[in-house]
């Protein structure tokens, strides 16, 4: 749900609209159940995944995020969400890093969310680093 309320603050974060719901290309809308047409977030999943038993519980979850978000002032950029793999549980983390079995370079590390036990999956920056010498960059 952070992560769903996260995005979907990307366009109040940049200062183009005031609330998500003034933005038609995110996810607000379809979680909200306005937009009936051209949807691509498969509810049933989303529920499943979220632990939620119906659609009203998710509105209301995602409402309550995005509204305590706007109150509160938190719509700045946070590095653990737009510069991570993963972010989730140490056993979410470890599964996602399967998934990325071919990089090779990883840190994982705790972070502060408002959840309990957050981990974040990212590239070490050292899987960037060219290893030059002088005579190869002749």
């Amino acid at each position: 749900m952070n992560c769903l309320c996260y995005v979907d603050m990307n366009m109040v974060r940049c200062g183009v609209v005031d609330h998500p719901e003034e933005w038609r290309w995110c996810g607000y809308d379809e979680l909200n159940g306005a937009r009936k047409r051209y949807r691509i977030i498969d509810i049933e999943n989303l529920l499943q995944a979220l632990n939620l038993n119906s659609q009203a519980k998710l509105r209301h979850l995602h409402n309550e995020g995005i509204q305590s978000r706007i109150k509160l002032g938190k719509i700045s950029r946070v590095p653990h969400w737009t510069e991570a793999l993963a972010v989730g549980s140490k056993e979410f983390i470890a599964k996602a890093r399967a998934q990325y079995n071919h990089r090779q370079l990883f840190v994982e590390e705790d972070v502060e969310t408002d959840q309990k036990n957050s981990w974040v999956l990212r590239e070490s920056p050292a899987a960037y680093k060219a290893n030059f010498s002088q005579k190869s960059a002749l």
